[in-house]
């Protein structure tokens, strides 16, 4: 992508005189379509995720607070029934930022479970956003702390788990450097659990943690690739070990 930047200016002059220069230019366009439509039950995740934001963006814009927090959800709700809020606070964020983080994660992450399990996809992304609030809710309730959750963070957490169990090795650019998706995963995980020890911020950095946590649900319910995904399992635990043990020899 860097090389492509750099090479921007000249394939622009270029496409002027040559087809195969504007077959360049468009190469990355290409690419980016492939890879959607490669994925069309997560794509379709990303759609509801950014039209559903977009009205509660235009909830806030327009003054219709009231209704807009009705669609969050706030640990209190566990003690009712409230299915509602507990489906649609998935699908809203809180900002454009919030937002289009999401997306990026979602788009990646959510793809290399797909490509695995087909448009079971979205029953994971369902469980792992469930069962996140419900047990950052219930976790809240017996500390005594309030707030809401609101975004697609935590089950989108539990497609991260996900995803390194069944392709640990697989690259990534969401992070810019080619990083193989357990290494993300992983150093995701460790930044929400020094959120959770050293909050700094207002990120519901457990709830993320349940929704990683949810993966455990997650093996029971694919049975026909539980194989494989305890065999990931398997290679997240040796790279940890591995990275502790050369943590405390070089330390």
């Amino acid at each position: 992508m860097l090389w492509y930047l750099i090479k921007l200016p000249f394939l622009l002059i270029a496409s002027i005189f040559s087809e195969h220069a504007r077959h360049d230019l468009l190469e990355p366009l290409d690419k980016i379509v492939h890879f959607l439509l490669t994925a069309p039950f997560t794509l379709s995740l990303a759609l509801v995720c950014f039209l559903s934001s977009l009205y509660g963006f235009w909830l806030s814009y327009n003054g219709q607070d009231a209704l807009f927090q009705s669609l969050m959800w706030q640990p209190s709700l566990l003690l009712g029934w409230h299915p509602v809020a507990l489906f649609a606070h998935l699908f809203l964020h809180a900002s454009i930022a919030h937002l289009l983080g999401n997306l990026l994660f979602l788009l990646v992450f959510g793809r290399v479970v797909e490509r695995n399990i087909g448009w079971r996809v979205i029953l994971v992304f369902l469980l792992a956003g469930v069962f996140a609030s419900l047990s950052y809710s219930a976790i809240h309730l017996a500390l005594g702390g309030s707030g809401y959750l609101l975004g697609a963070s935590g089950a989108i957490m539990g497609l991260v788990a996900t995803a390194i169990l069944f392709e640990p090795f697989y690259i990534s650019f969401v992070l810019i450097l080619p990083l193989p998706i357990m290494a993300i995963g992983l150093l995701q995980l460790f930044t929400d659990a020094l959120g959770v020890l050293t909050p700094t911020d207002n990120i519901a950095h457990l709830a993320h943690i349940m929704g990683f946590a949810s993966v455990t649900l997650v093996v029971w319910l694919l049975a026909r690739e539980r194989k494989k995904l305890l065999k990931g399992l398997l290679v997240n635990v040796a790279a940890v070990v591995a990275l502790l043990v050369w943590w405390f020899v070089s330390g």
